[in-house]
């Protein structure tokens, strides 16, 4: 037996031998599963991707009302096409029966609108239209297109949200912000909702002495009548010059700082 063992031990495998036994006794990495992994992070990826695609299809980013007395609203998505219409009177729901507005881009909706039979009677060129975007850009190219198409329609343009408010009182937003305007010089929003637009104009015509007029791109409006300072008692420092009973010695201009009568427009514009 030793003889043997001795032959054996004589026996000798190469370097290049061994490599080769060693490499093949190494587990082998399991190659079919790769595709079906490849293919779960692309299901992921499709919907992870799909997901923002269909937030952004379905969330409002910008509202247009439209007024001339039918008083049409539609909702816009980050795409810019509509994905809701509300009418907020029965001239509107005949002006939008039959027209298939939703998902088109709100220019070609603005058009389908205006060109309606059943607006038709109306004068368009007079329309009062509100935009209310989640951004200035987004505000300035609606505004843009918009004038192009409508070029004598009155447009407003606002970043803050009438339209929450408007819901409450089942109006546009375009309606809302003119009794805004009004209930500054006096009446509140409850007296003036139920009117039509051609009042509500008259009736801030008569407050302020002027027509009302769009074209306001982010306006912002002040407090009202308020309390001017000027016309009042004053306690000068001399002899009063001005208006008012100025009391005292020495040298003065006369005007006191009186609680006066001033009216205060609060309707400043900025453009």
């Amino acid at each position: 037996m030793n003889k043997i063992y001795k032959a054996f031990d004589e026996i000798h495998a190469s370097e290049d031998l061994k490599t080769k036994t060693l490499n093949r006794c190494k587990p082998k990495v399991r190659m079919k599963y790769i595709p079906q992994l490849v293919a779960a992070c692309l299901v992921l990826f499709t919907f992870v991707g799909g997901t923002g695609i269909f937030h952004a299809s379905t969330t409002e980013a910008a509202y247009i009302s439209l007024d001339v007395n039918p008083s049409i609203g539609l909702s816009l998505n980050q795409f810019k096409r509509v994905i809701s219409v509300d009418t907020y009177n029965d001239d509107a729901v005949e002006v939008v029966e039959g027209l298939d507005l939703k998902g088109k881009k709100y220019s070609d909706a603005v058009d389908d609108i205006f060109e309606a039979e059943n607006l038709l009677g109306y004068d368009v060129s007079a329309a009062e239209i509100y935009i209310e975007g989640n951004s200035e850009n987004l505000n300035q190219e609606i505004n843009d297109t918009i004038k192009l198409q409508c070029p004598n329609a009155n447009l407003t343009c606002h970043n803050v949200n009438n339209k929450e408010k408007a819901m409450e009182y089942n109006i546009s937003p375009g309606k809302y912000y003119l009794i805004e305007q009004i209930v500054q010089y006096g009446g509140t929003i409850d007296e003036y909702v139920d009117k039509s637009m051609n009042e509500l104009k008259e009736i801030y015509s008569q407050y302020t002495g002027e027509s009302y007029s769009g074209n306001h791109h982010n306006e912002e409006h002040g407090n009202g009548a308020g309390n001017g300072t000027g016309l009042g008692m004053g306690n000068g420092t001399g002899n009063g010059t001005g208006a008012g009973n100025g009391s005292g010695n020495g040298a003065g201009s006369g005007m006191g700082n009186g609680n006066g009568t001033g009216q205060g427009s609060g309707h400043g514009k900025k453009q």
